[in-house]
């Protein structure tokens, strides 16, 4: 019988490690493009176009942080037992939770950013942009859901070091 390779701790570590860099650095541009702009005086303006490109940049960066965390997640998913030996049907049940949570979370994303780029250039202030009933409500429920969604991902990700993942005993019994 094959023997069925384990992940070595350490290598595991690292990625976990760079993993929660990622989600750091996720919440860290949602942090500065939330009140950055708003935290210098007289930069509240956008009426040039410089302040709209950092603005785009940042939400460039923040999607691409998107992308990776999503890339990462799987790169973490792909060593296990489950989807070597193609048991993605249980693997999917295993980790239900994240698949349903990442494509809203990605909605809520898309829409907030959108909502928020749309009033930001159509208005004169970034003031304004917080007397605006339908972006109050998407940016507070996406942010209640961003606090769930991140302990989600750190608290499957610290499950994907569990050595059941990795070890045929628990899949393959009848």
């Amino acid at each position: 019988m094959a023997r069925a390779e384990l992940v070595e701790a350490r290598s595991f570590g690292a990625k976990l490690m760079f993993f929660y860099f990622l989600l750091l650095c996720d919440v860290i541009t949602n942090a500065y493009t939330y009140y950055g702009e708003c935290a210098i005086p007289g930069q509240e303006d956008y009426t040039s176009g410089t302040e709209n490109i950092i603005v785009l940049i940042f939400f460039g960066i923040q999607g691409g942080i998107q992308v990776l965390i999503i890339c990462w997640l799987f790169f973490l998913v792909w060593q296990t037992f489950l989807f070597r030996f193609g048991l993605i049907g249980i693997l999917c049940r295993e980790f239900l939770s994240i698949f349903l949570a990442f494509p809203v979370h990605l909605i809520l994303f898309g829409l907030e950013k959108g909502l928020r780029l749309e009033i930001v250039m159509n208005e004169t202030t970034v003031i304004n942009l917080w007397s605006h009933p339908g972006y109050e409500i998407v940016y507070w429920v996406r942010s209640i859901f961003m606090v769930f969604f991140y302990v989600l991902l750190i608290e499957k990700t610290l499950t994907l070091g569990s050595p059941q993942y990795y070890k045929p005993h628990k899949w393959l019994v009848m």
